[in-house]
């Protein structure tokens, strides 16, 4: 009689425990999405005005250097300074919490590796120069590896980033080669700056951690950057090895798989004969980014612009009517309406079924993972994250037009035949 007493023997208890595990998962679940939804959403509005600081600022630089204005570009220049600061720490706060969450996706391609490294350089000039660092670079133009072409941009960027800001009136020298025993290459950073001391290096790989903390640290960063890059490296199949010592400086050693060599796109060489001629339609319900856009875009003939959804079905319409249409529609997500710019891009293609063969550009401030995933799965042909840099969108744009008239040139003889 006893024995069925016990409660681990009783249904109703069974049941009853049953019930409240299952409220409680249900309740982490919910608490996971407000989470995943809250950093998403962060994200978002944190880089649709960040598209209008580091646009505007970078043109208005360009300008004032025209006009031989030394002081406000200046001024310019460090507004993009500190825009392109508040990107690096965002950009790592939500690629760190991808990877704690098991979300990050890594994309497996071919990278040339003096071309990102070269670009890398290029966007931190600045810093270089007030730093007063000297910078060698030793990198094969044919140098490939395989990766992940936007995390491995990142990882340089975080690299050279530390290499140049801890050697004030330094060096850094950054080098690759292919190693003949292992099949990989080899890619250095090495600095002469301040090091880092043997007893903090063990703990260099915790978030957050730095040597100095508090008000009482000498080094302004989120201590992200090396965790961030070491996790990034691994998740890409290499190998990430750092050695310092205080005072003497530090080298970090990342080994990646070699790829084969990629023969470029012979097309790219014919770009600007026709392509400026097709007509673009951007859909940007923000007037900073529509005006920014406008100016990234002045060398088409033929841009059109619609501010919402109503505006953007009647140009569609109006050209139609004229027998004409839009080769590439670069849509926002986020319209601040009903309809969001997937159901758009969706009735579009309903609406026109010619639109089917025309291209979208997904392009927004939501930048996970699977919000990529999600667009590109959802009628969308690319996808470009705001804020958004004038040669990628016309590199991008330059792709899909390429990629458009060979599939015309197809369909043509196709036709003839």
């Amino acid at each position: 009689m006893e024995s069925n007493s016990l409660a681990g023997n009783n249904p109703d208890s069974e049941k009853r425990s049953n019930d409240e595990l299952k409220n409680v998962l249900r309740h982490l679940e919910d608490r996971n999405h407000l989470k995943d939804m809250f950093i998403s959403n962060i994200s978002h509005e944190l880089r649709t005005p960040l598209n209008g600081i580091l646009g505007f600022s970078e043109l208005l630089e360009f300008d004032l250097q025209e006009i031989q204005n030394d002081k406000l570009s200046e001024y310019a220049r460090y507004i993009n300074h500190s825009a392109n600061r508040l990107l690096r720490l965002l950009n790592n706060i939500i690629d760190f919490y991808q990877l704690e969450s098991n979300e990050l996706t890594i994309v497996n391609e071919n990278i040339t590796v003096n071309t990102i490294v070269s670009a890398v350089l290029s966007e931190m000039k600045e810093l270089v120069d007030q730093q007063q660092v000297t910078v060698d670079l030793f990198v094969d133009d044919d140098l490939k590896i395989n990766g992940d072409s936007k995390f491995f941009r990142r990882v340089i960027t975080n690299l050279l980033h530390n290499a140049i800001k801890f050697s004030k009136n330094g060096k850094v020298r950054i080098e690759a080669c292919y190693s003949n025993n292992s099949n990989q290459v080899v890619i250095k950073i090495i600095d002469n700056g301040i090091g880092i001391d043997r007893a903090h290096l063990k703990r260099i790989f915790i978030p957050f951690n730095q040597e100095s903390s508090g008000m009482t640290r000498t080094y302004q960063g989120a201590g992200m950057s090396l965790p961030l890059a070491k996790k990034v490296v691994e998740l890409m199949k290499g190998h990430f090895e750092i050695n310092s010592a205080k005072g003497k400086g530090t080298t970090v050693t990342i080994s990646m798989g070699s790829a084969n060599p990629v023969k470029e796109n012979s097309q790219k060489a014919v770009l600007h004969s026709e392509p400026f001629r097709e007509r673009i339609l951007v859909v940007e319900d923000d007037i900073l980014n529509c005006e920014l856009l406008k100016e990234y875009l002045r060398d088409y003939q033929y841009v059109s612009f619609a501010h919402n959804v109503k505006e953007a079905l009647d140009i569609i319409a109006q050209a139609r009517s004229e027998n004409l249409d839009f080769a590439i529609v670069i849509m926002d997500i986020n319209l601040s309406s009903d309809i969001n710019g997937i159901d758009l891009a969706a009735g579009i293609r309903k609406r026109w079924p010619m639109y089917t063969e025309k291209s979208f550009i997904a392009q927004t401030g939501y930048t996970f993972t699977q919000d990529k995933s999600y667009l590109l799965n959802n009628g969308f042909d690319a996808f470009i994250a705001k804020p958004i840099k004038k040669h990628d969108i016309l590199n991008l744009l330059q792709d899909l037009l390429i990629k458009s008239n060979a599939e015309q040139r197809k369909s043509d003889l196709s036709s003839s035949a």
